[in-house]
């Protein structure tokens, strides 16, 4: 397996009280993140937000808007155990955007191959329970987009 990290960009989905969406994956019942997923060969960053978005919680262009991104790429080292899979090699460096919610949130909806669940979250508090590898990153986005979360 390679020493790379894979790049990825992930999605901080804030409603009007601020707090964010949260997602529940499929295979680790209780392993709530933030949606997120990688950036294909020849992608650029801003498309692989928008295709992520509408894959993972089924939300386009009109039902956002954006509203931050942190200044620079933020980076996660996977477990040994969790190295599976090559493409991910040592884990993920990861361009953040804060989305505004514009629509209803009854439009999201969780991509039912990846994910069992969604549910609104504060960030402080997510950045508690998500596993370990993601708590620094989480840590760092309450900082990046203080005032505009939970």
């Amino acid at each position: 397996m390679g020493a790379h990290f894979r790049a990825s960009v992930g999605a901080v989905v804030v409603g009007g009280d601020g707090r964010v969406v949260a997602v529940e994956r499929m295979g680790t019942p209780g392993a709530w993140q933030l949606p997120q997923g990688g950036i294909k060969t020849g992608e650029d960053p801003e498309h692989a937000l928008w295709r992520e978005l509408e894959e993972e919680i089924g939300l386009g262009r009109g039902d956002v808007e954006l509203a931050a991104q942190t200044r620079c790429w933020l980076s996660y080292e996977l477990p040994p155990e969790s190295r599976t899979r090559p493409k991910l090699g040592m884990g993920q460096t990861q361009r953040w955007s804060l989305l505004a919610l514009e629509s209803e949130p009854g439009r999201i909806r969780v991509d039912d191959r990846e994910l069992r669940a969604w549910d609104w979250m504060s960030l402080t508090e997510l950045a508690r329970i998500t596993t370990p590898f993601r708590r620094g990153v989480y840590e760092q986005l309450v900082v990046a987009f203080r005032g505009r979360v939970q």
